[in-house]
């Protein structure tokens, strides 16, 4: 039987031939992945955009490339990422200098979520079938089952679909003997801390380590170094990353938004216009605590406003050039009346957009359809013309809640103007978030925010710049300093190219 070479070399061999880094936790990675190979039950967790489905992908290939007549079932959270994974993993066998020979003369054994290789034996499963959580299973049997990222924030949003998840995973002893599970937690509620309580073989990859002393290594420190990790952590909830880049499984009621750290102001937004010569058209800016605002939106949550019910919120948010975010205004809107219905809070709603010169509105859509036209009658009425849009949330509230206003808050970037604070339930709210007994003018702030202009990163002060992709210096130790890309390969292909006969 021919030699075979290591996954970190075969990793470090791809990467070379497309021009790729192979940071020191990938190869950390492909080792654990290949020591581990023969355990029947094992748990990769790595921090979020480690390159986790991509290493899968190569994986899946390189464990081809070792036995062609090994059968693997790719699991995903949904189809689409299924069918993603499937497209890499050809495209990895197809061009991998040491796979080509596996690739089928024809394409009948070469399909979009399912392909077999060249191999030596006839069986009835392919080589590789890439499915989704949401998939039947039978009929679906293999050597190896990996689930790629299959607990999700979707997936793990409410009790019922914890269980929903877990029922389908008691499936999976039935359609392989050996598992391996890829992901990061997204719930307290954790699959991943279950397996590491069964037994399971688990080894994790958080941004950084931490020892006793607080020293801090940063596993892959040249794209997620001390700085990027800092930007990250501003930017995501507490429990977010805690979860997704620390590995610590959390929920987003285990967070208290750091109410002391929202700063109040009472300055009005100043519309100025610079006319200028040639006929060109006037200028328009605004400004807010002597920054130029970047953008101005109003949000409407909907709801009866009835005693006893959910109270109709519309919330006037702003951001400025310095990426500070500024809420105008929390209006309470009035009940709907037994006569005219929705008139009263639509023109409550214009007259608010006016004051503050907001013309444009979101609509939180619902069983309440009609308040888009009746913000359109009342802006006739009114003679103030808005541009209205409307949006359907799917996302948990209080999820949506937490994961928009906490970074904001937490970083110091939340201004809270007096008629917010004073004249609506918005502080009484988040300090109770995620417990309290209403959280309606919070969640229509959150809305608003949602649907802000991102401020481009060349506008940000230094303090919140974020690096881009580094490609630093390869740790491959197959790359010799000095030699060409075209050099390196062909000395690869020679050191590792073996032809099967």
């Amino acid at each position: 039987m021919a030699k075979t070479v290591s996954f970190r070399e075969f990793l470090e061999v791809f990467n070379v031939v497309e021009d790729l880094d192979t940071p020191q936790v990938h190869a950390d990675i492909a080792d654990w992945l290949e020591t581990t190979q023969d355990d029947p039950r094992r748990t990769l967790m790595a921090f979020r955009h480690c390159g986790k489905s991509h290493l899968v992908c190569l994986y899946v290939a390189w464990r081809l490339y070792v036995d062609p007549n090994l059968t693997i079932l790719v699991i995903s959270a949904k189809q689409k990422l299924a069918t993603r994974n499937a497209q890499m993993m050809r495209k990895v066998i197809e061009t991998h200098p040491l796979t080509k020979s596996l690739v089928p003369a024809g394409d009948a054994q070469w399909q979009t979520t399912s392909f077999t290789v060249n191999r030596p034996k006839t069986l009835l499963n392919p080589s590789v079938n890439t499915t989704s959580m949401d998939s039947d299973f039978i009929g679906m049997h293999a050597d190896l089952i990996i689930g790629d990222d299959i607990e999700t924030k979707d997936s793990v949003a409410t009790e019922d679909k914890r269980l929903s998840l877990r029922e389908k995973l008691y499936e999976f002893p039935n359609l392989a003997d050996h598992h391996l599970f890829v992901g990061t937690p997204h719930h307290a509620d954790s699959i991943y801390s279950e397996q590491i309580k069964r037994g399971y073989n688990v080894v994790q990859f958080p941004i950084y380590r931490e020892d006793e002393d607080g020293n801090r290594t940063y596993l892959w420190p040249e794209k997620f170094g001390e700085r990027k990790t800092a930007a990250l952590q501003s930017d995501m909830s507490t429990a977010h990353f805690e979860s997704q880049m620390l590995l610590i499984p959390r929920s987003v009621s285990d967070s208290l938004i750091m109410v002391e750290m929202i700063r109040d102001y009472d300055e009005e937004i100043e519309f100025n216009t610079i006319e200028r010569a040639n006929d060109l058209p006037p200028l328009h800016y605004a400004m807010l605590m002597d920054q130029k605002v970047v953008d101005l939106v109003g949000y409407v949550d909907q709801a009866s406003g009835k005693a006893g019910r959910d109270r109709a919120v519309l919330s006037v948010v702003a951001r400025d050039q310095e990426d500070r975010t500024f809420v105008v205004r929390v209006v309470e809107l009035p009940p709907i009346d037994e006569l005219t219905g929705f008139e009263p809070q639509a023109l409550a709603i214009i007259e608010t957009l006016k004051e503050v010169e907001c013309n444009r509105v979101v609509v939180e859509t619902g069983q309440l359809s009609v308040m888009e036209s009746e913000i359109r009658k009342a802006g006739n009425k009114l003679k103030y013309r808005v541009h209205i849009q409307t949006y359907a949330r799917r996302i948990n509230k209080v999820t949506f809640i937490a994961e928009i206003l906490e970074p904001i808050v937490k970083g110091g970037r939340l201004y809270l103007h007096r008629q917010a604070r004073d004249e609506s339930h918005f502080m009484e709210e988040i300090t109770d978030f995620p417990h309290g007994k209403s959280d309606d003018c919070i969640d229509a702030t959150a809305g608003a925010i949602f649907h802000l202009t991102k401020v481009p990163t060349r506008w940000l002060p230094q303090s919140r710049m974020i690096d881009g992709i580094h490609r630093g210096n390869r740790s491959s130790t197959l790359v010799r300093s000095g030699s060409s890309r075209r050099q390196t390969i062909d000395a690869l292909r020679k050191k590792f190219v073996q032809t099967r006969r």
